[in-house]
């Protein structure tokens, strides 16, 4: 009974989710309502990279957050909200090494990927 209770539980957040991601518009069509983070290019980088990404505007205030690979946050940027827009990362605070960088929104990670910095 107790594992059975856990599922349910655990479908009703999955249902949460995916209503909260996918919005519906007056007309009855489906609108995108999920982040999208692309991958950086330049990838490796020495000096700067550029990332796209898409961003509704039901998530509000967000930032970039750059961690190394043990979760560690080095920096963040404030990003935001819109569809196909670019951001900049300057590898200015950064050594040599792999990276993961991840949207946040309200504390939580929506999108993550990672990329490497490569000095010359």
């Amino acid at each position: 009974a107790l594992l059975v209770d856990a599922m349910q539980e655990q479908q009703e957040q999955i249902n949460r989710l995916e209503s909260q991601l996918a919005g519906v518009q007056g007309n009855g069509t489906q609108i995108h309502q999920e982040a999208r983070l692309g991958q950086n290019y330049p990838n490796p980088f020495d000096n700067s990279t550029t990332i796209e990404y898409d961003l509704p505007l039901s998530y509000g205030q967000s930032e970039l957050f750059i961690t190394d690979l043990q979760g560690k946050k080095i920096f963040s940027l404030p990003m935001e909200a819109g569809e196909k827009l670019k951001i900049n990362v300057s590898s200015d605070r950064l050594t040599e090494g792999i990276y993961l960088y991840s949207i946040v929104s309200g504390g939580m990670v929506l999108t993550s990927r990672q990329f490497i910095v490569s000095k010359k």
